[in-house]
């Protein structure tokens, strides 16, 4: 995960803060997306989205691309496998 993500969190609750707007209700949303080529493992995926959830992340999108898969299948197959062992 970007190290900028975290602390925008942050930023977006002292600015909710200042306007006296309520944090709750208001999503935090992490585009997770790897375009080295390499690729999150899953564990490392799995990682980064605990983190995201720790730091009061709501939500979060797990980009498929740019990891060598040849078949629509794979794709699935490696979301299938994060959804599978995520602690949600």
């Amino acid at each position: 995960m970007e190290e900028s993500a975290l602390p925008g969190i942050t930023r977006i609750k002292e600015l909710l803060a200042q306007s006296e707007r309520p944090v709750g209700g208001f999503g935090f949303h992490l585009v997770l997306q790897d375009k080295t080529g390499r690729g999150l493992d899953v564990p490392e995926t799995l990682d980064t989205l605990r983190r995201w959830r720790d730091a009061g992340g709501t939500h979060a999108s797990v980009g498929t691309m740019y990891r060598g898969y040849t078949t629509a299948d794979a794709h699935v197959d490696f979301l299938t496998d994060v959804k599978q062992r995520l602690d949600v």
